[in-house]
């Protein structure tokens, strides 16, 4: 079995990487958008933006029956 000897140096500190950035705080991160998105020649386009429809608007069903018509309609006095 192999001594374990030369895991001790590594295993005692983890290695640390010199950073050119300090870590961005999280809470203020998610504030602005990146200047990406605003710079794009169609603006900011949200998920809720529609193009419209091709289909026509739809029509409130038509009554069938002659009574059926007559009864949205009030009598005269």
């Amino acid at each position: 079995m192999k001594p374990a000897s030369h895991l001790a140096t590594t295993a005692t500190a983890p290695p640390t990487f010199p950073m050119a950035t300090p870590p961005a705080n999280p809470a203020t991160a998610r504030t602005a958008p990146p200047p990406v998105l605003a710079m794009k020649p169609g603006g900011i386009t949200t998920k809720n933006t529609r193009k419209p429809s091709h289909k026509p608007a739809a029509t409130p069903p038509i009554p069938a029956t002659p009574a059926a018509r007559q009864s949205t309609i009030t009598p005269a006095p």
